[in-house]
């Protein structure tokens, strides 16, 4: 199977009304997991609505991340992924982290990570604000891809 093209695919979503809808989840669909709270949106009518139905669901994997602290640096063995950075406040940009260092991220950006790339996210440092990731994942993280460094 080709290599998909997450940053293309992720381009397809409306990211203001991404953030407007995530936030509207109700709260009982989030988990909370290692500095964030997640949520699959995979098999939710959500992604078909934000992108007119032209996003292949059941082919990746879709989840929303509400960063509120910090996502330790990690890998996924087999999986590459993409994220899209919503929710950012004005107060301050997260961070991503690449290359052994952190990097500032800004709204609607897209970050993609090839599989077995070390990265982590967190939240700015100074005003401690949430922020939000649109995940795709490619294939979908399976149980054991997930290594924490």
């Amino acid at each position: 199977m080709a290599k998909r093209n997450l940053t293309r695919l992720l381009s397809q979503f409306n990211y203001p009304a991404a953030l407007a809808a995530i936030n509207d989840l109700s709260e009982e669909l989030w988990e909370e997991d290692k500095g964030c709270l997640y949520t699959p949106l995979t098999n939710t009518g959500l992604v078909m609505r934000l992108t007119g139905g032209s996003f292949p669901a059941q082919q990746v994997e879709i989840e929303s991340l509400k960063v509120t602290g910090t996502l330790a640096p990690h890998l996924h063995e087999r999986s590459n992924t993409a994220a899209l950075v919503t929710g950012v406040g004005i107060d301050g940009a997260p961070e991503q982290w690449l290359d052994d260092r952190w990097h500032p991220l800004s709204e609607g950006q897209i970050v993609e990570i090839p599989a077995g790339t070390p990265h982590g996210f967190r939240v700015n440092q100074t005003t401690l604000e949430p922020f939000f990731l649109l995940v795709v994942a490619d294939p979908p993280i399976a149980d054991g891809d997930t290594v924490y460094i």
